[in-house]
C-alpha cells in the first residue's frame, strides 16, 4: 500500500489532479501519469519501509517536501515552464515537473538535464522520449556540473542500484575515456570501483541561453557549493527558485567541506529567501504528522528579484 498523502497535497495544489501511482507492464506510472521504466530501479534496492511505488507519489518520507517545492514552482510559472536539473539520474524530477506542467495546461519550455554517469544519461534521454518530450527540443548535456569548465574523474556503474555517483577527486580512471564504449562488465562493478574521465560544465554556461528559469534542481553529490558559488550572480539574475540536495563532508565530491553553511551564506548575501532548510542526516523530521529521517539534506531558496508569475484559478 502506497503511503500517499493525497488529501493534504491536493488541498495545497487544487489545480492538479492526482492519481495513485501504479505499475503498468515495464513502467511505473506516477501520480500525474508520467512513465518510468522499471529497470531504472533495482528490484532489491533498499528503500527501508517504503515500496518502490512510494517514489512516484508524495509520500511521508524525505522526498515529500521536495515534491511540494517542485509543484509550487510549476504552479507559479507563467504560460511556459522552464527548468534545469543538475545530476538528472534517470530524469526523475525534470520530467515529473514537465508532466505536471503539461497536466495543468502549461506549455513546456526549454528543459536542460545534466548527467555524467553514462547509463543514467541514456536513461534521461529515454525518459524524455517515454513521456512525449523530444530531446531535440531541449538540452541534454553528458557531463558533470562543476565550478569550472574542463574534465574530471567521475564514479560510474551500478546504475540501477546506486544514484550517488559523483566527481572522484584525485582518483585515477579505471575505464576508457568518456565517449568510448566501456565493456558492459566494467559498468557493473561494485560501487565506487569504476571511475571514468568525463567533461565538466559550469552552471554559468548552462544558464547563458535562458532569459529566465522557473526552477533549478541540483543533486550533484557534493559539488553543489562550487557550482552555485561560481554562478550565483547569473542565478540571481535569471532563476526564480533553487532546490539543492546537500551532502555531508564524508561525500567524496565535497572534498571534506561543510557545504551547507556556505550555501546559506551565499544565498542570503544575494537576497534570496530560504523556504526550506533540512540538514543532511537529520533525524525525526516532521512531515505532515509523520516523522522520518533524512539522508541527503534539502535547501530550497526563492529569488524575490525574479518574481514568480501568480496563476489565478
Amino acid at each position: 500500500m502506497v503511503d500517499f498523502k493525497l488529501e493534504h497535497i491536493a488541498r495545497r495544489f487544487p489545480r492538479f489532479t492526482f492519481q495513485e501511482p501504479r505499475t503498468d507492464g515495464e513502467f511505473h506510472v506516477d501520480c500525474f501519469g508520467g512513465r518510468t521504466r522499471r529497470r531504472y530501479m533495482a528490484p532489491d534496492r533498499d528503500l527501508g519501509r517504503l515500496g518502490i511505488l512510494n517514489v512516484f507519489a508524495p509520500s511521508a518520507y524525505e522526498d515529500y517536501n521536495e515534491w511540494g517545492d517542485v509543484l509550487e514552482a510549476v504552479d507559479a510559472a507563467g504560460e511556459a515552464f522552464t527548468m534545469i536539473e543538475l545530476g538528472s539520474g534517470w530524469g526523475r524530477w525534470i520530467i515529473l515537473a514537465a508532466v505536471a506542467a503539461r497536466a495543468i495546461g502549461k506549455q513546456v519550455g526549454t528543459l536542460t538535464a545534466v548527467e555524467a554517469e553514462p547509463d543514467h544519461y541514456a536513461w534521461t534521454r529515454q525518459q524524455f522520449l517515454d513521456n512525449g518530450f523530444d530531446p531535440r527540443d531541449h538540452v541534454l548535456i553528458r557531463a558533470a556540473a562543476a565550478g569550472e569548465e574542463g574534465a574530471c574523474t567521475f564514479y560510474t556503474g551500478c546504475a540501477d542500484a546506486w544514484y550517488g555517483q559523483s566527481i572522484a577527486p584525485g582518483v585515477r580512471p579505471t575505464t576508457p575515456e568518456f565517449g568510448r564504449e566501456a565493456e558492459p562488465a566494467v559498468r557493473r562493478e561494485r560501487i565506487m570501483e569504476t571511475v571514468q574521465e568525463v567533461p565538466q560544465v559550469t552552471l554559468q554556461s548552462i544558464l547563458r541561453p535562458y532569459d529566465s528559469v522557473d526552477l533549478l534542481h541540483s543533486d550533484i553529490q557534493g559539488s553543489e557549493l562550487e557550482v552555485i558559488e561560481a554562478a550565483i550572480e547569473e542565478l540571481t539574475a535569471k532563476v526564480r527558485r533553487v532546490i539543492v540536495a546537500t551532502h555531508p563532508p564524508s561525500t567524496a565530491g565535497t572534498r571534506g567541506r561543510e557545504v551547507e553553511p556556505a550555501l546559506r551564506e551565499i544565498f542570503t548575501a544575494h537576497g534570496w529567501t530560504c523556504l526550506r532548510d533540512v540538514p543532511a542526516g537529520s533525524k525525526d523530521v516532521e512531515i505532515d504528522g509523520h516523522y522520518t529521517d533524512f539522508c541527503d539534506g534539502l535547501q530550497t531558496w526563492v529569488n524575490p528579484r525574479v518574481p514568480a508569475v501568480l496563476n489565478v484559478l
